[in-house]
């Protein structure tokens, strides 16, 4: 599942999604758009691949983990308690999202940071 925003102002930074590109021809890991543009290289010890790859993939997933913590955080968040039933883990009115789809969005993005998505 994707993790996705509701229609929002224009942000400034550069649209998604990113992709980490652990084959760049840099020699570095980098994060580019779904065209080639470049997010963000990657550089660091020489001898530690493995540190600048999960730098990428962290990097790689900033948006979906905006878009999650804006579900769970959104200004239209109710003060007020769940109803009988319903979580209070990212409880939303009105948003149409149950609480384990609002987790299944943020596990996806924390995969994604991780390099398992």
């Amino acid at each position: 599942m994707m993790a996705t925003a509701a229609p929002e102002q224009k942000t400034k930074h550069t649209p998604g999604p990113w992709i980490a590109d652990m084959r760049h021809g840099s020699g570095n890991p980098v994060v580019t758009t779904e065209n080639g543009w470049w997010i963000a290289e990657t550089c660091g010890p020489i001898d530690n691949r493995a540190e600048r790859e999960a730098n990428a993939y962290l990097i790689a997933a900033a948006l979906e983990m905006l878009a999650a913590l804006k579900l769970f955080t959104s200004a239209s968040m109710s003060e007020s308690r769940p109803t009988r039933g319903e979580s209070f883990i990212g409880w939303q009115k009105g948003d149409g999202l149950t609480a384990s789809e609002r987790v299944a969005i943020a596990r996806t993005a924390v995969a994604k940071a991780e390099g398992r998505a």
